[in-house]
């Protein structure tokens, strides 16, 4: 059918999760769209992204720039692969194109929202966009919050651990037509949310183990994520609550990935992370990026060049002499 389109989105990311939902409804009900397919996509696609020939009508949202993209919203700083795309783009609508666009906004969903504000007008819409703000944001009141959740949105969140892509299209479906607080009692997202939780609280013991603080301010760790076991990002922080930064690289079956971030209990400058993380062939925001470490590429090497990289550029933004001891955390 002529309006029938496929919206592709960053997954797995709540922000990425919501932002389909609100772009489904803004698409049917301001453009005359349907979403017949929904495709999740990730980094592990970026170098073949702008090769790809989307199909005709297609959104994305949460992810890379797509000149095909009839729709497109994004807020990363990493959105263009290259210069041509990023010189020709022009915010706004043309040629039937309609593209958002904003480093600054704090999550996707809330660029979609503050934009489409008259299409989303209901409460449910303005508390979707609000916990994507949260999520994506790191604005979680304490770092327990953080790692182990307390209410339907973190739930869901935390149920992305165990999602693929049926999981994907049901959770952005749902969110067309239900709550977050109605989306998180249901079996799908109860059971996958309880056994995130129960995995983190194991891996957390993995955690303490690994994890060393470089140069007095960047807590770094080496960990396996086993089965039976999930590494959360925020969980450095539980043991080192003064770090400046936290880098992890986390293995599994499926590879290794090296994702920093800055400590968002602290009230500092950071060094901008997603820029960063290009030079390794990652991308992310100022305040977290990730690089996924392909093949035969050393893990433990490069893990060492980012806080290298990391440590350089905290000392020169910050004019500090960091100290160049390490020293193990406790366990608490």
């Amino acid at each position: 059918m002529k309006n029938q389109g496929t919206l592709f989105l960053h997954y797995p990311c709540f922000d990425g999760i919501v932002s389909a939902a609100l772009a489904a409804h803004v698409l049917m009900h301001a453009q005359g769209w349907r979403i017949r397919t929904i495709e999740p996509v990730d980094y592990s696609v970026a170098k073949s992204w702008l090769a790809r020939k989307l199909p005709e009508k297609s959104a994305v949202v949460d992810f890379l720039y797509h000149p095909d993209a009839e729709f497109w919203a994004d807020h990363h700083e990493t959105s263009f692969l290259n210069r041509d795309d990023r010189s020709a783009y022009t915010v706004g609508q043309a040629d039937g194109f309609t593209r958002l666009y904003d480093p600054t906004a704090v999550s996707c969903a809330g660029l979609i929202f503050s934009k489409y504000t008259y299409v989303l007008a209901a409460d449910v819409f303005r508390d979707m966009a609000a916990w994507a703000d949260k999520i994506d944001g790191a604005r979680y009141a304490t770092v327990e919050e953080a790692v182990l959740g307390s209410g339907a949105a973190t739930d869901i969140n935390l149920s992305l651990a165990f999602g693929d892509r049926r999981y994907c299209k049901f959770l952005v479906r749902s969110l067309e037509n239900s709550t977050l607080e109605e989306l998180s009692r249901s079996s799908e997202v109860l059971r996958r949310a309880e056994r995130a939780k129960e995995e983190i609280s194991r891996g957390l013991q993995r955690v303490a183990r690994s994890l060393r603080v470089v140069g007095g301010d960047i807590a770094v760790m080496d960990v396996a994520q086993s089965k039976g076991i999930v590494i959360n990002r925020y969980s450095p922080y539980l043991y080192a609550r003064d770090a400046r930064y936290s880098v992890s690289l986390v293995r599994s079956h499926a590879g290794a990935k090296i994702t920093a971030m800055r400590n968002p209990w602290l009230d500092f400058e950071s060094v901008d992370l997603g820029t960063l993380f290009r030079r390794f062939g990652g991308g992310g925001h100022q305040r977290v990026a990730s690089v996924l470490v392909s093949p035969g590429r050393g893990a433990a090497a490069l893990l060492e060049e980012v806080v290298s990289a990391i440590s350089l550029a905290d000392s020169g933004q910050n004019n500090q002499e960091r100290p160049t001891h390490d020293r193990k955390v406790q366990f608490l």
